[in-house]
């Protein structure tokens, strides 16, 4: 019996390429909030 069906296997190596994209959009994001608050507290 195979552990994984075709649809499974697809849908993994969608996740793989997809998780790292989110992950760095993340990163970008709290890039921004972090520059956005430190010029807020800079011109208040």
């Amino acid at each position: 019996m195979e552990p994984f069906s075709p649809e499974q296997v697809e849908f993994f190596n969608k996740a793989a390429v997809t998780l790292p994209a989110v992950e760095e959009a993340l990163q970008n994001l709290l890039l921004r909030v972090e520059k956005t608050e430190s010029a807020i507290k800079e011109h208040p």
